[in-house]
């Protein structure tokens, strides 16, 4: 049986993800010899620290939500599945070790915006209304992330022909 999650708790997890996307976009800008990709990557990592902050100030501000559930817990429970198979959770060293190109990189970069998002929009459900705007925020700047990714993918995977 799962635990029940508290909104703060659940807040902790998103705190958890955006460190994990940090640590992860810094081990790649190290990784890669590209320098422009170097870079790039230590960017992200830098709008994941915001992230961390953002969540952090919501901490103190979460009141509880009025969730449509068909038994107490239902919705802690889904939220936590989805923190739990998050494209971290197996840890970032292991994840580092398997990316072999900049695309590699990119494709778990993307993997780990996606999940991301989907994390972050279940969350609005557990915050008061007045709180859900701050997350609509960082689903947004999830979200340039992705078009980021998606561009820069485009240019590592072009196949030119002579």
């Amino acid at each position: 049986m799962w635990k029940v999650f508290k909104a703060e708790e659940v807040v902790d997890f998103a705190v958890q993800i955006e460190k994990n996307g940090q640590k992860f976009y810094e081990a790649l800008a190290d990784k890669l010899d590209n320098r422009e990709l170097s870079l790039i990557f230590a960017d992200l990592a830098n709008q994941e620290s915001k992230h961390i902050v953002d969540f952090q100030r919501l901490l103190g501000d979460l009141k509880a939500a009025p969730l449509n559930e068909s038994y107490p817990g239902e919705y802690e429970e889904y939220v936590k599945g989805l923190a739990e198979n998050h494209v971290f959770i197996k840890g970032i060293d292991e994840a580092i070790k398997h990316i072999k190109s900049p695309v590699d990189g990119i494709n778990m970069a993307l993997s780990f915006e996606k999940d991301s998002i989907m994390f972050f929009q279940e969350l609005k459900e557990l915050v008061s209304p007045g709180n859900a705007g701050v997350i609509n925020n960082l689903i947004a700047e999830e979200k340039k992330h992705i078009l980021r990714l998606i561009e820069l993918k485009k240019m590592y995977s072009c196949v030119c022909f002579g």
